[in-house]
């Protein structure tokens, strides 16, 4: 699972940021945010391209680009994540997620639905699936997707005869929370993810991220980063954030930001 990598240099994230104000984005970013090595296979982009016929009429684009409010759109639409951001729906990595969704027949109740589309794209009701046919699940209510993966795990172990070790390994922790854990300001239990940061790719919990303000349409899912990597690149991101003040929670991270420039 990747970490925040805090040795990214200012002009790569203003480079990001700039980028993403507008609806246009490199390969690179598609790779990193998504988790998408391409477009091309299996009409994906075909399938991207005739959504984007639907869509209010924008600017042209260079061929290189990707349309990122047609993709996400076409997401949304067609009820569809990239397999990086679906396994967070079980607050697992990628590569536990796929063993995961490789073993639905061994669930309590088999699902037997083919839930890959594109070969890289996963139905979004595979998670409500897995959730409906775990006894241990059933009638509950959770307040968090921290309490919720409290109760999944365990019972996705005992289904699928997944070690402690292994659960551990594939859990998708938040990053910022891992970080704030090594100079003991993290919470307890861990966080666990449930997107990326849209400005370093890194795995975010809902309880350590903010929305930005990047001109992104309404209807499309916002754009996060963590309150870490505000109070790291202040200067950058500046006031591209909802509301009309930045979050009034900021201490802790401060306090790592004091101790990160004090250990360089």
């Amino acid at each position: 699972m990747a970490t925040i990598d805090f040795d990214q240099t200012r002009a790569e994230l203003e480079h990001r940021l700039k980028m993403l104000q507008g609806r246009f984005v490199e390969p690179e970013f598609i790779r990193d945010y998504y988790g998408l090595d391409s477009l091309d296979a299996h009409d994906l982009l075909h399938d991207v391209n005739r959504y984007r016929k639907t869509m209010a009429p924008g600017p042209e684009n260079d061929a290189a680009y990707v349309d990122r409010y047609a993709l996400e759109g076409f997401f949304q639409a067609r009820r569809l994540l990239p397999l990086k951001w679906a396994a967070l729906t079980l607050g697992l990595n990628e590569e536990l997620f796929r063993k995961v969704l490789a073993k639905r027949y061994e669930l309590p109740t088999p699902l037997r639905e083919e839930y890959v589309w594109y070969e890289c794209l996963v139905k979004t009701s595979f998670a409500e699936d897995v959730r409906r046919v775990l006894p241990q699940l059933r009638n509950r209510s959770f307040y968090d997707h921290r309490g919720f993966c409290q109760f999944l795990h365990p019972a996705l172990q005992k289904a699928l005869k997944i070690s402690d070790a292994e659960m551990a390994e594939g859990t998708a922790w938040c990053a910022t929370d891992q970080a704030l854990r090594e100079v003991g300001l993290g919470d307890d239990p861990p966080r666990v993810a449930e997107y990326f940061d849209c400005l370093t790719c890194a795995p975010l919990s809902a309880a350590h991220c903010m929305w930005l303000e990047l001109k992104k349409p309404r209807n499309l899912p916002p754009d996060r980063c963590s309150k870490l990597t505000f109070v790291c690149y202040p200067e950058q991101i500046g006031d591209l954030y909802v509301g009309t003040r930045p979050p009034d929670d900021l201490s802790r991270y401060e306090r790592y930001r004091q101790h990160l420039a004090g250990a360089r």
